[in-house]
């Protein structure tokens, strides 16, 4: 039996030799971490990059709004080929690319998109030493809020316009997703580990941006302007707090061939939901607002439309002679003649007040991020003539204002008088969902009273019930209230001026939660273009029952 000194003895042989091996594996795992990491980083050649790593931007939802496109990639390693022949006609059927012949003389790595695969075809390929492996695009033909979102530069990765580009410092990454070969050390794959991705070892951590946009109601708002085959925006605010829930710019353009655009003589580009036009009637909320705050009317108020009228050496056209009309009617059928009228008893200074007030003429909060957008038009003060101020009070001339600016207008009006900041990024994430930067901004402010609030309400509920606006009511559904404007623009296209079409509201009538605006560029008419759509976007959101 043996003695007590000897298993001593044995014991601390084992306890040293498993502290030393602890000791090693510990060195191992921090100290020589790097060099190991170093040898694998270098294994590059036996690598080829698929996508960048570029931060994700989500919906207010966490619903991606791109890196949402699956896609297949053929990948050759020269190394492992046999059959030269057979990989150029597999790899063509594969990718439609016509190239394979010089990127395999070339002798290095390559990796193309597949645009056709079936089980016997993938087969064929892994037979042929081509490997397939499933990854992502950025951008694709079914990505939502286009204008919004931008593109990134071909090449160097960075972001170009919209969030892509005001937010480049968070989303940008110096990692890219690769696929490599995991091999020897004499470039044998190991059997039965095949491809693999591989990261860039020395990287700059991105971020992912966090949206006001809801996915539903931007899907919503793309699937009827299409249908419809308009030009022009649609934008629609949450009321409580200045939500961006959906905004959308036509004509569209394809982000991942973005390069068919950069030189196009179209205007795909343009964002027409942050770009001024001409405003025409929707601009008589502005001139109501002031003409309450100030004491130059009541809804009560009597005017006399002759179907004209003359302001000193012009003359001004109604859509119709209306006869003696009192205010809320006037605003439901959008009568020049009597708002010509108010006008002036309002006069241009207290009309132009209430507008930058509202927001017009000036930048919205999206401009402080580095979102471009026009801060639009007002009149100089120079302007002081009768005929003038006539103009301004049926918004034509040199007023333009944005879909977005008109969009917060309308909502402050839902919101009893109270103007909030218009918001379209909510937050800075990580890649755990955690908040790294809250961007949202909560400001509000009072630009007219409850009572004034009040009074335009009844008159925008008279355009939907009786008005020009009847084809926006939305009654079964909670009732929408609004305003429709006709703009003239002075331009000609074709045998026609061009005229836009508008219609601006906000929705359900009791508590409401959403104000929207649908702009129709050159649709000639509000009430029978714009009105129609707000309809039917308005029906399918008050469907989906989100607030």
């Amino acid at each position: 039996m043996p003695s007590k000194r000897r298993i001593l003895a044995l014991f601390t042989i084992f306890l040293s030799v498993f502290l030393l091996l602890n000791i090693k594996f510990i060195c191992l795992q921090l100290l020589a971490h790097n060099k190991f990491y170093k040898q694998a980083a270098d294994q590059r050649s036996m690598a080829i990059k698929i996508s960048d790593n570029r931060g994700i931007i989500y919906d207010r939802n966490f619903i991606p709004l791109v890196n949402n496109n699956p896609v297949k990639y053929a990948v050759v390693f020269p190394e492992f080929i046999t059959n030269s022949k057979e990989v150029v006609r597999l790899f063509k059927k594969a990718t439609g690319s016509n190239q394979i012949q010089d990127k395999l003389k070339a002798n290095k790595q390559f990796a193309e998109k597949m645009v056709c695969f079936d089980e016997a075809l993938l087969y064929k390929l892994k037979g042929n030493n081509i490997f397939v492996v499933d990854g992502y695009e950025r951008y694709g033909e079914n990505n939502l809020a286009r204008h919004i979102i931008g593109y990134t530069a071909p090449g160097d990765g960075h972001g170009r316009t919209g969030i892509e580009k005001a937010f480049d410092n968070f989303l940008y990454s110096t990692r890219g997703k690769y696929i490599g070969i995991v091999s020897d050390a004499l470039h044998h794959q190991i059997a039965g580990l095949g491809v693999r991705y591989i990261d860039e070892q020395e990287f700059k951590g991105e971020f992912d941006v966090k949206l006001t946009i809801d996915f539903h109601i931007q899907q919503l708002v793309e699937k009827y302007m299409d249908k419809h085959d308009i030009s022009g925006a649609v934008a629609i605010l949450k009321v409580s707090d200045g939500d961006i829930l959906a905004m959308a710019s036509r004509p569209q353009f394809r982000q991942d061939v973005i390069e068919k655009y950069i030189d196009s003589s179209g205007t795909e580009l343009v964002d027409r939901a942050l770009n001024p036009f001409n405003a025409g009637s929707i601009f008589k909320i502005v001139v109501s607002a002031a003409a309450f705050e100030n004491g130059s009317s009541f809804l009560t108020d009597t005017f006399y439309c002759a179907g004209e009228r003359k302001v000193q050496d012009r003359y001004f056209r109604c859509t119709s002679s209306h006869g003696f009309i009192d205010l809320t009617n006037a605003f439901a059928v959008s009568c020049n003649s009597a708002f010509i009228d108010l006008g002036i008893r309002t006069g241009k200074k207290n009309i132009l007040d209430m507008a930058r007030k509202l927001g017009f003429g000036s930048f919205s909060h999206l401009n402080e991020l580095g979102i471009n957008e026009s801060k639009g038009e007002l009149p100089d003060t120079k302007y002081t003539s009768d005929k003038e101020i006539a103009n301004i009070a049926i918004g034509q001339g040199d007023i333009l204002v944005t879909p977005l600016q008109v969009a917060s207008m309308v909502a402050a009006v839902a919101n009893n008088g109270v103007k909030t900041n218009v918001n379209l990024v909510d937050s800075i994430i990580d890649s755990d969902g955690r908040l790294v930067k809250r961007v949202k901004s909560i400001e509000n402010r009072r630009v007219f009273s409850v009572q004034t609030a009040s009074k335009l309400k009844i008159m925008m509920e008279k355009v939907t019930e009786v008005g020009t606006g009847k084809k926006a009511n939305i009654q079964s559904l909670g009732g929408a209230a609004g305003k429709t404007g006709t703009a003239q623009t002075g331009w000609r296209q074709g045998d026609l001026t061009k005229v836009h079409g508008w219609f601006a509201g906000y929705f359900p009538i009791k508590d409401p939660q959403y104000a929207l605006v649908v702009f129709v560029e050159n649709g000639q008419s509000g009430s029978e273009v714009a009105a129609p759509i707000f309809g039917e976007i308005a029906s399918e959101i008050m469907k989906l029952g989100r607030r």
